[in-house]
């Protein structure tokens, strides 16, 4: 279970946990049933951020392996180049071209 969960899960117990300390304070069923309303709703809210901010660094992980990939594609490249082009070079006489 990934620590984002495990904090829902722990969030989600201690907010029932206080509703259920605060139930006999609020001896009115319309008062318990808006405070229970209101932790639904918090609770919802809560998941779907917490599905947002999943699919974030989901998308940041894949975008941060193709980052990756195509700098190593063009420093592949770069190398094919730099070898082409020396050996071109070579074959040329009177070439000045400087392979750094």
């Amino acid at each position: 279970m990934s620590a984002i969960k495990v904090m829902g899960v722990i969030l989600g117990k201690a907010w029932r946990i206080i509703s259920a300390v605060a139930a006999p304070l609020l001896k009115d069923k319309d008062n318990m049933k808006a405070l229970e309303d209101f932790a639904d709703l918090i609770m919802s809210q809560y998941k779907s951020l917490i599905e947002q901010l999943e699919q974030v660094i989901n998308d940041y992980f894949e975008l941060s392996k193709k980052i990756k990939e195509m700098h190593e594609e063009i420093c592949t490249l770069k190398e094919q180049l730099l070898e082409a082009a020396s050996h071109s070079c070579k074959e040329a006489q009177g070439c000045k071209f400087v392979v750094k």
